[in-house]
């Protein structure tokens, strides 16, 4: 009676099974470790999707030294291994989107592998020459690992883009994040005077406007220089008004505190205010929306989450509804 044989130990590539096979050495190969870095390499054998199959390194890294260890199983090559009921991947996303990843080392080939295949339209930017990362720098086995990114790569379409330094003002562009309209931060303003505290208080209180509107526009001056102060680790006396301490901007908020005045107001009355999102460009460089002194105004204040792309509350503009 024939006993089968089978064999095991850094069977860890298909054409060193089908060789041991063929050449009747064994009846059967186990495959423990190749099978932890890609689970559907029987699968893509019978399919003959070869290219498709994820390189085990056989590095033991993550399988074989963290057991004896006695940490979870994991794999260097895949990140689902051991977390495969946690972090399932989709294979479809619901919603398409415009994907940038920058850096097209082995996690940003990943990461672009991962959204191509859920159907987002990629783009991967490498500052070198070449994709790879320091995994170029390694044994022959990294050179597989690194084909097999490629060629998933060209397979789903992601575009890549070499000799590409990734600045702020790029990114935001390729990603249609940054949005540049009339606003509190808008670039219209009288930029070339940054005013503080002090000057705009003495400019509203040698103004002719009548003693109550000068208080309440000194107050709402004052509320801003705190939540700037807060932002930037200071006292409000130190701080720089740029957009905000433009003439037009300083009309804007006197104007609408005379328009309350004069027409008797004295309750305001309005609904939860719509955050925005994305970024916009100031006199500090780019910064997300809402803009970090709008945040700290908006404590206590009722909010909801927008999918509007742009600032749709300002520092000035939600002032007015403060108590």
């Amino acid at each position: 009676m024939k006993v089968p044989v089978f064999a095991e130990g850094r069977i860890h590539r298909p054409e060193y099974a089908t060789s041991i096979i063929n050449d009747d050495l064994v009846d059967g190969v186990y495959m423990n470790r190749a099978l932890i870095c890609d689970p559907e390499l029987p699968a893509k054998l019978s399919a003959e999707r070869e290219k498709r199959i994820r390189p085990c390194l056989a590095c033991n890294q993550g399988c074989q030294v963290r057991r004896n260890m006695g940490k979870p199983l994991m794999c260097i090559l895949n990140p689902v291994a051991g977390v495969e009921a946690r972090e399932r991947i989709q294979a479809t996303a619901e919603v398409k989107k415009k994907v940038l990843i920058v850096g097209g080392g082995p996690s940003g080939m990943e990461a672009a592998r991962v959204a191509a295949s859920r159907g987002h339209k990629v783009t991967l930017w490498e500052a070198g020459m070449e994709l790879g990362g320091n995994a170029k720098l390694g044994l022959p086995e990294f050179a597989r690992a690194l084909a097999f990114w490629q060629n998933e790569l060209v397979d789903r379409g992601v575009t890549v883009v070499t000799h590409k330094q990734a600045s702020t003002d790029e990114i935001l562009a390729e990603t249609n994040l940054l949005h540049n309209h009339d606003s509190h931060h808008s670039s219209s303003h009288e930029h070339s005077v940054h005013r503080n505290l002090g000057d705009i208080v003495t400019l509203i209180e040698n103004s002719d406007m009548a003693p109550q509107i000068k208080v309440k526009s000194v107050a709402v001056f004052q509320k801003l220089a705190y939540a700037e102060a807060k932002i930037h680790g200071t006292v409000p006396e130190k701080i720089h008004f740029h957009e905000v301490g433009a003439v037009d901007a300083i009309v804007d908020i006197v104007g609408a505190v005379t328009a309350l005045h004069l027409l008797n107001i004295d309750k305001i009355l309005v609904s939860p205010l719509p955050l925005g999102q994305g970024f916009v460009r100031c006199q500090h460089g780019v910064i997300p929306v809402p803009a970090p002194a709008t945040l700290e105004l908006l404590i206590g204040m009722k909010t909801f989450g927008s999918e509007h792309k742009g600032e749709t509350v300002t520092p000035t503009g939600q002032l007015y509804y403060r108590p």
